[in-house]
């Protein structure tokens, strides 16, 4: 809900120019989504009771938004920048949803491939006359086993990026008017203050206080260490989170495409060997008995 509610306060409060209150008047009339009349008129009351939007929006029990969203939102109240925050938070609530659905596209597949396995195995057995024993249920747990742990690796790769989330919220802080320490500072709450990539962006920001330059001061390594570099030393200063933010979310995408052309051969695989077995156990009686020979 917390991207369909931005969705609407993108078109209207930004690309209609409507005010923030007269956006939501809108977003409350629309009966065909209750649940987005009841977020939106929750909102609504309290605007008009003078609380703010970051208050109410935290209080909204129909709405979940996390602590980045809310601590955005808020520096927004106190900057005057709320327009280019929502649409900036737009683009950040896309590209975690476009994660998200990565990983139900990577978990559709692995799936069915286990319930056909598993249907074809328990059809072998019973008519074979051995019976669903509890070999069988072994064999479902051995394969349920090994195909969530390979998901689950799957999964870490798909997830989104949090240090290129941390550049893209550097980057639009730096460009509306704030300090890059006080960026950096808080692109430790978008990494995850108690992370090791948050605790990094916090001694960052500390560094940056104290005068030293920006490839010094993150310590980064590799690609990202060369980029920040000669971005620093060139006349690139402005863009430079941007680059690297774009450019870490395109490794990403491509870990992505990999991970997809890859979960279709190893499930298959792992279907396969999971058939051989069971076909393995039905036939052992058979090939044991020699005296048919």
């Amino acid at each position: 809900m917390v991207r369909k509610v931005t969705d609407a306060l993108d078109e209207l409060f930004i690309k209609q120019g409507l005010s923030l209150v007269e956006s939501l008047e809108v977003m409350a009339s629309y009966r065909k989504d209750r649940k987005l009349c009841k977020i939106a008129g929750f909102l609504l009351e309290g605007l008009r009771r003078g609380d703010d939007f970051s208050n109410v929006l935290k209080e909204c029990p129909y709405l979940k938004c996390d602590s980045v969203f809310l601590a955005f939102i808020l520096l927004a109240e106190k900057s005057g920048n709320l327009m280019e925050t929502i649409a900036f938070l737009k683009k950040r609530c896309d590209r975690k949803y476009q994660g998200q659905m990565k990983i139900v596209e990577a978990a559709v597949y692995p799936l069915f491939v286990i319930v056909l396995a598993v249907g074809v195995g328990a059809f072998l057995l019973k008519y074979s006359g051995g019976g669903l024993d509890g070999t069988f249920g072994i064999g479902v747990l051995a394969l349920c086993f090994v195909s969530g742990l390979v998901f689950f690796v799957g999964r870490g790769i798909l997830k989104e990026d949090r240090l290129a989330e941390a550049f893209f919220a550097v980057d639009f802080l730096v460009k509306s008017g704030h300090s890059v320490s006080a960026a950096v500072g808080f692109a430790a709450q978008v990494a995850g203050v108690n992370s090791k990539l948050g605790e990094l962006f916090l001694e960052a920001k500390s560094r940056l206080e104290f005068g030293m330059g920006l490839s010094d001061a993150l310590m980064l390594k590799g690609r990202l260490s060369e980029m920040l570099y000669f971005a620093e030393r060139g006349a690139a200063k402005s863009d430079v989170f941007e680059k690297l933010a774009v450019w870490k979310n395109n490794l990403l995408e491509k870990r992505r495409r990999i991970c997809m052309s890859l979960i279709e051969p190893v499930f298959i695989s792992l279907a396969g060997i999971y058939m051989l077995m069971m076909i393995v156990y039905i036939f052992m009686p058979f090939m044991n008995d020699m005296s048919w020979l």
